[in-house]
């Protein structure tokens, strides 16, 4: 089982794209505006001593400005510090960060209060964050939930094309040892997976619909370089697998497992590989 440790450094793919990061603001900006108008939480009315149109551009004015900021956090000081990409830990001290911002922000913006005076912070902990929160996470939530849909969306949609480009190749998958001498030739589609075996590389493979293997004298990543861009990915130290014969992916405890067409023997798919196959695992 993954330690805690493990599971934050672990990469958070969302949010790395622009578009993602436009979609949070906009999302936080509609939700922000539309929440705080009809429900006006924790009697932010009373801040305000507005009524009517004043009213609602004093409390859409706070849901713009928790937009603004998040405009400025994800468009502009990511960009600056080159924070190009989050592990768990990461974004969620990011999150706090652009958190305790906002409620700093709020606080100063609802009021004349003076940010070196004690009231203002013992407000900004009880009683803005409050607001903050909710106004923040609910939205962040859904604009997640967005993008990790974009994301396995445009992993499926490449592994796809990577299929398609793969199945537009030759149909013989040429294999050759380590000195280029081209040993044996196999249908491409018939190719299961490849497992290292000390100096050589044990070629499994599907004929008249029995597994069999073939050895070459080779290493794993040499045939890793030569099949990069194919449907023939790195899965684990000691096994390439063809996707295109997928048939299951499981989850064995904290490990992950793929099971091929016509084949019993299960294939580990190791940590550092997870990423690679997440369209596959999801």
């Amino acid at each position: 089982m993954s330690s805690l440790g493990e599971i934050l450094n672990r990469d958070f793919p969302l949010l790395e794209r622009k578009r993602d990061r436009l979609i949070l603001v906009v999302v936080c900006l509609v939700f922000s505006v539309l929440f705080l108008n009809i429900f006006v939480p924790f009697n932010i009315n009373q801040w305000i001593g507005a009524k009517g149109f004043a009213k609602f551009i004093k409390l859409s004015a706070f849901g713009a400005l928790g937009a603004g900021w998040l405009l400025i956090s994800q468009l502009g000081l990511r960009p600056l510090f080159k924070i190009h990409k989050f592990t768990i830990k990461g974004f969620l001290l990011w999150f706090a960060m652009e958190t305790l911002v906002l409620a700093f922000l709020l606080e100063y913006y609802q009021g004349s209060l003076s940010p070196v005076s004690f009231r203002f912070y013992n407000d900004l902990i009880f009683s803005t964050l409050k607001l903050a929160l909710p106004s923040i996470m609910i939205p962040y939530t859904l604009s997640l939930l967005i993008a990790g849909v974009l994301y396995h969306r445009d992993q499926l949609k490449l592994l796809q094309e990577e299929v398609k480009e793969d199945d537009e190749q030759p149909t013989l998958l040429h294999f050759k040892d380590e000195r280029g001498e081209l040993r044996f030739s196999i249908k491409r589609s018939e190719v299961l997976f490849l497992e290292s075996a000390d100096n050589y590389v044990a070629v499994h493979y599907l004929e008249d619909g029995e597994v069999r293997k073939n050895l070459l004298r080779n290493t794993m990543k040499r045939m890793e370089t030569e099949f990069e861009g194919t449907t023939f990915k790195r899965c684990h130290r000691s096994f390439i697998v063809n996707i295109s014969n997928v048939k299951m992916a499981q989850k064995q405890g904290s490990k992950y497992e793929l099971k091929l067409e016509s084949c019993d023997q299960l294939i580990p798919v190791s940590r550092k590989f997870i990423p690679d196959f997440e369209s596959i695992l999801a």
